[in-house]
């Protein structure tokens, strides 16, 4: 039995969406389970593209889909936050440039 086209465009989005999915549910952690998954889905984008399943734009879009699902941004705003969020914990060693004897004694 040989499936529609429209059928077999559904199934790989859902499986694309899957696989996007628990990519993202890795967040900034980068195991080499996640490095494989984001192998394996470049290999999926490249065979959609090439056998004329979906255009470029169209992957993107579900991409842009499943990333707002599982962070609640964009992309684009995602990368920001997280160079603001790399800012804010940037560590003062100034405090280190005394020797331990002379520096400040932490708050509890």
């Amino acid at each position: 039995m040989r499936l529609s086209e429209s059928l077999r465009n559904e199934l790989y989005l859902e499986r694309l969406r899957e696989k996007l999915i628990k990519l993202y549910s890795y967040g900034d952690a980068e195991p080499e389970a996640r490095r494989r998954l984001l192998d394996q889905i470049d290999g999926y984008f490249e065979a959609a593209i090439l056998m004329q399943m979906m255009t470029k734009e169209a992957l993107q879009a579900v991409i842009d889909e499943e990333h707002m699902s599982a962070f609640g941004m964009t992309l684009k705003e995602r990368k920001i936050q997280k160079k603001l969020d790399g800012r804010a914990i940037e560590v003062d060693w100034e405090v280190y440039d005394a020797p331990p004897s002379l520096r400040p004694k932490p708050a509890n």
